[in-house]
């Protein structure tokens, strides 16, 4: 188990059989129960959801290659609860609007991890790595049942129809995928080539290439390589999102220093007109994050070391005038640790940057703050609820509650087999659930904010087949309201 700068935790070699699974929590009946865990210094810090794709990994497989607590007609049974069966408040409502497999060809469930989870119009595009795809054997070994990384992604049409978007065939090995929609039913891409699949990639190895490409549901339109100065050293796990303003395209990615590929600084790779470049923004961060306000202004917002040698990190957010430049600082430089950091951007136009705080004692913090729609700052909130990850969709200044989604879990085994996404309101002093709504997720899910009373999630789910249950992607669109 390493612990990576955004706070993500990775096994780097996925290995058969629940014992050689690092601080998995035990899938046996006796065993008590764990959270995947890593020591940072002297202290030991609880990681409840990933950037990493490979938690997830351990996750399912730990899952598909021992029956899971709960009886599979009881799991499928919770995906057709009435939402009116669900508690609810009087003035907050969750309710599911549409639930669906990702299956492509003769409706072979997939596997995909949402490292890119993007729609452009009615379309929507799932990509990333690793990636399962049953094979067509179905009496093979558990272990050789699914072909690992044998695709890029799928993308669903305005039809409802999946289709499965190869690799291309220049590349070897792929991750760190991102994306963003240029028209319906079209995306920019980019992403890393690696050497190797990603469950067997080390976070300090080398990487190939950086790579840009345009996909549509008719496969790839383009494909290039991109201008790096070493290209070996990418932070496959720790890049921007891609952000487009016209015809400008925006990637910043966290890269090692090239002696030893250790912590390094922050590059900026811009597409305008169709031509790249590379500029080095901040020679020393930890992590790198990027969000695009409704008025189109971008933002990258880095976690950099205010003082070198010092211990203290300091949160900045950059603007593009037009390169990027340091505008203000957000968090000011302490020792704490903040993991897993995200920024994106509000259905009102705004962003909201979240991570979580680890205690010495006790569960983990969560937190969050918000920038207005043109940049200006609202506020911050810290949320007293046990969730494994949390989603502001909607932040007030002053005293005003800030509406958050998050995903709570139980306790030991049942953590392995679903949850429930709870509503909350979010003051200066406290967390109050008004909503809650039982899910199939058997590990955190992605969340793409479609508008202000609709998101649409994407994680993995267990299907029953002969053999054992197989994991398989689900993408259910679910609706919210609050009357103030």
């Amino acid at each position: 188990m390493r612990l990576h700068p955004n706070g993500t935790t990775c096994t780097i070699r996925v290995l058969r059989g629940w014992q050689r699974f690092h601080k998995l929590p035990d899938m046996r009946p006796s065993a008590p129960s764990r959270t995947c865990s890593s020591r940072v210094g002297a202290r030991l810090v609880s990681v409840t959801r990933r950037r990493c794709a490979l938690r997830h990994v351990r996750w399912m497989l730990a899952l598909w290659l021992v029956p899971p607590v709960r009886p599979l007609a009881s799991v499928h049974a919770r995906t057709q609860m009435s939402p009116g069966s669900v508690p609810q408040s009087e003035r907050c409502q969750l309710r599911v609007l549409d639930s669906a497999r990702v299956r492509v060809g003769d409706s072979i469930d997939v596997y995909i991890e949402p490292t890119a989870f993007v729609a452009a119009g009615k379309s929507l595009l799932l990509a990333g790595s690793p990636n399962y795809v049953p094979r067509p054997d179905a009496h093979q070994r558990p272990g050789d049942r699914l072909a690992i990384d044998s695709i890029f992604g799928a993308v669903r049409g305005p039809d409802g129809v999946w289709v499965a978007i190869p690799i291309p065939r220049q590349v070897r090995h792929f991750g760190g995928v991102r994306a963003v929609a240029s028209g319906e039913g079209r995306w920019h891409v980019v992403f890393i080539e690696i050497p190797t699949v990603m469950q067997e990639y080390r976070m300090d190895g080398a990487t190939i290439a950086a790579w840009h490409g345009v996909l549509t549901q008719r496969g790839w339109e383009q494909l290039e390589r991109l201008p790096l100065p070493h290209p070996d050293t990418v932070d496959v796990l720790n890049a921007s999102a891609l952000l487009r303003r016209g015809d400008t395209l925006t990637w910043a990615l966290r890269l090692r220093t090239p002696e030893t590929r250790s912590a390094g600084g922050v590059g900026v790779l811009e597409a305008r007109r169709g031509h790249w470049s590379f500029r080095l923004v901040e020679p020393h961060a930890l992590t790198v994050n990027a969000a695009q306000f409704a008025n189109g202004e971008r933002r990258l917002f880095i976690r950099r070391e205010a003082e070198p040698r010092k211990g203290l990190f300091q949160l900045v957010s950059y603007a593009f005038r037009p390169d990027a430049t340091p505008l203000d600082t957000l968090l000011p430089a302490d020792e704490v640790s903040r993991f897993l950091n995200r920024a994106y951007s509000l259905a009102d136009g705004g962003v909201a940057y979240h991570w979580i705080e680890p205690r010495d004692s006790g569960p983990a913090e969560l937190h969050m703050l918000a920038l207005d729609s043109v940049g200006g700052r609202v506020g911050d909130r810290t949320i007293a609820r046990p969730y494994t990850i949390h989603f502001p969709l909607r932040a007030g200044r002053g005293s005003a509650a800030w509406l958050v989604l998050g995903d709570r879990r139980g306790s030991g085994r049942s953590r392995m087999n679903g949850g429930w996404l709870e509503l909350a309101r979010v003051t200066p002093t406290r967390s109050m659930r008004v909503a809650s709504l039982p899910h199939r997720f058997v590990a955190p899910p992605s969340l793409l904010v479609r508008d202000g009373s609709s998101i649409q999630l994407v994680g993995p789910v267990l299907h029953p087949r002969e053999g054992g249950p197989m994991v398989g992607s689900m993408v259910v669109t679910v609706g919210y309201s609050c009357r103030d």
